[in-house]
């Protein structure tokens, strides 16, 4: 059933592409996705007919709506084009490396993580959490996930303003260990 849905979204998605990318080249397409990569507009709404012109290619609208408002609850206003599109490609890539299928779960749980770090006003220090965030999620084989992170930080309190992505990554690999010699 799951695989069912999956070939008849994915069946959608390429057809949406194929209609709406009639006539254009590989490179306009390419140029297109750039520049809403660097737009920081704010999201107008985060519905599905809202972020669908914006939302990336391996989400669907609904999922991309889903992530916009776990993003606009967190934020207190909604993204920026930019970050949207940032967050679901971290998001999107995690569920293709099968590390974690509830979209809106790992959005929100990216936020908390902006958020015990403090950055929920700054977005090129957002931009870079997501990425750490991604990173130590590869990196520990999905032993240590967005979740792990936002525990963490929660109970360092304060402390997780302060500390560094350095910082961040030794804690994760301290993290990744102990979950490893646990056996989980």
């Amino acid at each position: 059933m799951k695989l069912n849905t999956l070939v008849v979204a994915g069946s959608m998605i390429t057809a949406f592409f194929l209609i709406s990318a009639c006539g254009k080249s590989a490179a306009q397409l390419e140029a297109e996705q750039r520049t809403l990569d660097a737009d920081t507009t704010v999201v107008s709404a985060c519905t599905f007919n809202a972020v669908l012109p914006i939302s990336i290619p391996m989400l669907s609208g609904e999922e991309t709506a889903a992530v916009c408002d776990k993003m606009a609850r967190t934020l207190g206003r909604n993204p920026s084009v930019r970050l949207l599109r940032h967050l679901s490609k971290a998001i999107s890539s995690m569920k293709v490396q099968g590390r974690g299928d509830d979209t809106a779960a790992n959005a929100y749980q990216f936020m908390r993580v902006v958020e015990n770090r403090g950055q929920l006003n700054d977005e090129d220090r957002m931009l870079n959490t997501f990425d750490v965030v991604f990173k130590i999620v590869g990196g520990t084989d999905g032993r240590v996930m967005p979740k792990d992170l936002n525990i963490f930080l929660s109970n360092l309190g304060a402390g997780a303003k302060t500390m560094s992505d350095d910082g961040l990554y030794h804690s994760a690999a301290m993290l990744s260990v102990m979950k490893q010699n646990q056996g989980e």
